[in-house]
């Protein structure tokens, strides 16, 4: 009957088909009550609508998605005759509705109502000492066994592994099992077994205004075809001019990109070969917030999102970008669609079968725009110093994807300006109507600015080698050479976190997109591959885009994809889609290509991700953490120093450095470090502790207890009494360990009875971890993880707490482990922790 979330019913955000005498309804469930059925995101059909019967209509929304007419609909329930899933009509009509859809009498399954905060019991006396119902929650189980035929079963509450807060309750009526422990009520009784009653233990019942029960607790317990590899860019003619466009590459990087884009240039391959569709109307905003995967209908006039374009198995046909037209543009209120040019006949070829309304227009706009490229670190101040002030300003305080008209003196009407980046970095693509950057004003301002802060300007025919190298170092997929069209699902690529929204709704493909979500990783997920000892020139030995990626052994690992040299790696790079058992970052691949064998060590995208001068001191710190795991000292100290002169309030950055400096024993060094950082973090009591140790390990003493008191007044320095904060700050770990000691005690009751259960041991083991009990916790994660081998949490959690114990050789092989289950399940949080801690643990202090 579902699980506790949320106060809502278990199809709450599951899209449904809702059937009534007049009308079925396709929507969004929000809820689901005795009175009424609430749907969000809403389509309706009545019989012969469009030509269409009640059951086609069904059965082509299950495949190809709806368009909303409704933001939100109530359906009393006294009209409702069934509600199904819309899954359940993809493969066409249940038998048990085939009869007449119109007639249908089935009922919808009943859910589990709705919890109160702490609702007053009014049960036996017994229960209250385990669980209790209220009389609604009675009454409500009544009826249940009445309506629903249950006589001679109980309802079983039960508790398992799971949820926001590690566990789930469930409630479902069955018999009595052994050792169930049993509680009458009049006319029922509930079923518990010995584990759920400890984790249900005050735990009450409740029911109002819904079908079922909710709880309340005061305590938290495809490969591409030949034919399409054929198509692929042809890597040996590329490398003959990797040379020049890797330097041009390398100088982007430093400073910038520059270019405009028109008619006169073309022909613009890959990124550089944009295109338009200009999606307008008074249903436009409701018309793609059912046909693309992110949000749409909620985007305010300027902003905009990446996005994309899936079937309805799930599997990617495009990917875009989608800007909302500000008030002030000529063809408001509307959305432009970015994408490559190529691809823009097909999407709208596409779109348009599925739009029967006459307010909505879709128009290829590719043509009515020349294109201005500004992209890098010194693209902000390209556009102060060629922008007049009121139309510069606003422009630099753009969000991401955002758009703006530019009005003003010898601004070419209609032009606009979106913040995008297609390198990695600071971006800004202009759209100035067809013809005008031949002789406006505006690109001569641009070009001259560009120049004096030295970002190049590649030309036309090395542009799209340019920005194929920094896109790929980017981690950006691009059509045709990652992907082609309906050829794998979205999930595989890696992008659902930054173009796919699951709280919007209904959406084309949501419903496979969701599911992989749910229950498990994509079989395929995009990696990167840096390739070790190779030269630019081994590029053209790689299989072709699209082709199988074999081992030594002939296994087939995958497909491989876009490649190039990294300037930023001093690597030659691909991406590839690797299955689970190879895709775990740090992991090494040697894999046969057409004259020999190469070795890749496998990464997480991006390669590269610098957009402003911050993330370029990031970047170059993440590069500098793994250097030093590689026992190459130098090479990390001297990213460091540039990292900081990229940005030299990067408090990371010196941290690490003075780290780095102090475990290879310059510890004089370290201390001016840390004393740097003092002026860029003056309120951190961590620069006084590794300064206290640093000075303890050169024998001076007083120095040392210096910088320990100064740490110890730091901590409470942001409290005007420090007496009181100490104060406070002790309350606080009382409450904390208290509530540990309780958990503790519940947990191992819970052992008690099975000492292998997996969440016992992880919450048993947490709770030692908040007691500082290091030797307990570890011995208890470890068995956990022995229960449970597939839960990567666990592996992170047993790693730190062996990283207290000061056991880091064994916390190493640990998060090793760790990396690879959740690779394999595409645990990304746990993931990155652990691969960072991993790589600080692998540095020369800990070989």
């Amino acid at each position: 009957m579902g699980t506790f979330h949320h106060d809502k019913h278990e199809l709450h955000g599951i899209t449904v088909a809702v059937e009534t005498p007049g009308k079925v309804y396709v929507g969004r469930c929000d809820d689901m009550d005795d009175d009424e059925v609430i749907l969000l995101d809403v389509d309706e059909h009545a019989e012969g609508q469009g030509g269409r019967s009640k059951e086609q209509y069904l059965v082509r929304a299950a495949k190809f998605g709806v368009w909303k007419k409704h933001a939100r609909v109530s359906i009393p329930r006294a009209e409702v005759a069934w509600v199904r899933r819309l899954g359940d009509f993809t493969q066409g009509m249940p038998a048990d509705l085939q009869a007449s859809v119109a007639t249908a009498t089935a009922v919808a399954e009943p859910p589990p109502a709705k919890a109160q905060p702490a609702p007053r019991p009014a049960a036996p006396q017994h229960a209250q000492e385990v669980v209790a119902l209220t009389e609604a929650a009675q009454a409500e189980v009544r009826r249940l066994v009445r309506d629903e035929h249950k006589e001679g079963l109980g309802l079983r509450l039960a508790v398992s592994g799971g949820g926001c807060s590690g566990l789930v309750y469930k409630l479902d009526f069955d018999k009595k099992k052994d050792g169930d422990v049993a509680i009458p009520y009049d006319g029922f009784e509930v079923y518990l077994d010995k584990k759920s009653t400890i984790y249900l233990r005050g735990v009450t019942l409740d029911h109002q205004k819904g079908l079922g029960a909710r709880a309340s607790s005061s305590r938290t317990p495809t490969p591409r075809t030949p034919a399409a590899a054929a198509r692929a860019s042809p890597y040996n003619d590329f490398i003959m001019s990797l040379e020049q466009a890797l330097e041009l590459a390398r100088k982007a990087r430093q400073s910038g990109l520059f270019a405009a884009v028109t008619e006169a240039s073309a022909p613009a391959a890959g990124l550089a070969g944009l295109g338009a569709l200009l999606v307008t109307g008074s249903e436009a905003a409701a018309f793609l917030q059912g046909q693309l995967t992110n949000e749409v209908a909620a985007l305010k006039p300027g902003e905009g999102n990446l996005n994309a374009r899936a079937d309805s198995k799930g599997r990617l046909l495009r990917l875009l970008s989608v800007h909302a037209l500000p008030d002030e543009a000529p063809a408001a209120p509307g959305f432009l669609l970015l994408l490559d040019r190529d691809g823009v006949p097909d999407l709208r070829e596409d779109l348009d079968r599925y739009q029967f309304s006459d307010a909505v227009e879709l128009d290829d706009a590719s043509d009515a725009f020349d294109w201005i490229l500004l992209q890098g670190p010194a693209a902000p101040g390209v556009v102060s110093a060629a922008l007049p002030k009121e139309v510069g300003e606003p422009l630099l305080a753009l969000p991401d994807q955002g758009m703006r008209m530019l009005a003003g003196e010898q601004l070419p009407p209609g032009a606009f300006a979106l913040n995008l980046s297609l390198t990695g970095d600071s971006g800004y693509v202009l759209g100035l109507p067809a013809g005008a950057a031949e002789d406006a004003a505006l690109v001569r301002k641009l070009r001259a600015a560009a120049s004096a802060r030295e970002l190049i300007e590649p030309a036309p025919g090395l542009l799209g080698e340019v920005l194929e190298v920094l896109r790929i170092e980017a981690g950006i997929p691009r059509r045709g050479g990652d992907y082609e069209p309906g050829a794998r699902v979205l999930p595989e690529t890696g992008l659902e976190q930054q173009v796919v929204s699951y709280a919007k709704g209904c959406f084309v493909g949501q419903e496979v997109i969701a599911r992989i979500r749910t229950y498990g990783a994509a079989n395929r997920a995009l990696r990167g591959l840096v390739l070790e000892g190779a030269p630019a020139a081994a590029l053209a030995d790689l299989p072709a885009a699209g082709a199988d990626l074999a081992l030594e052994d002939g296994t087939r690992a995958g497909e491989i994809a876009s490649r190039t040299y990294s300037p930023m790696l001093e690597a030659p790079v691909a991406f590839a889609y690797l299955d689970k058992a190879r895709r775990t970052p740090g992991g090494k691949l040697a894999f046969k290509g057409p004259r020999g064998t190469f070795k890749a060590r496998v990464v997480l995208l991006p390669f590269y991700h610098a957009r402003d001068r911050a993330q370029r001191a990031r970047f170059l710190h993440d590069r500098a953490v793994r250097s030093f795991a590689e026992h190459r000292d130098d090479a990390a100290i001297a990213l460091l120093e540039e990292a900081l002169r990229a940005d030299p309030s990067y408090a990371d950055g010196y941290e690490a450095l003075g780290v780095m400096l102090g475990r290879r024993e310059r510890f004089h060094e370290a201390i001016d470090i840390f004393k740097r950082l003092e002026e860029v973090a003056p309120n951190e009591p961590m620069v006084h502790t590794n300064l206290s140790l640093f000075y303890m390990k050169l024998g001076d003493k007083e120095a040392a207890e210096n910088e320990k008191a100064k740490a110890t007044v730091k901590r409470f320095s942001g409290f005007a009494d420090a007496k009181a904060a100490q104060e406070r700050e002790a309350a606080e770990l009382a409450a904390r360990k208290a509530d540990a000691e309780r958990k503790k005690a519940m947990f191992e009751e819970v052992l008690e009875i099975d000492a292998a259960d997996p969440v016992a041991l992880f919450g048993l083991g947490n709770a030692l971890a908040t007691l500082e009990d290091w030797d307990g916790a570890a011995l208890v994660y470890r068995k956990a993880i022995e229960a449970q081998k597939d839960n990567s949490p666990l592996y992170l959690a047993y790693g730190k707490s062996l990283e207290r114990l000061g056991r880091e050789a064994e916390a190493l092989g640990v998060y090793r482990q760790g990396i690879e289950v959740a690779s394999r399940k595409g645990d990304l949080m746990p993931l990155k922790e652990m691969e960072h801690r991993a790589l600080l643990l692998e540095g020369p202090g800990n070989a």
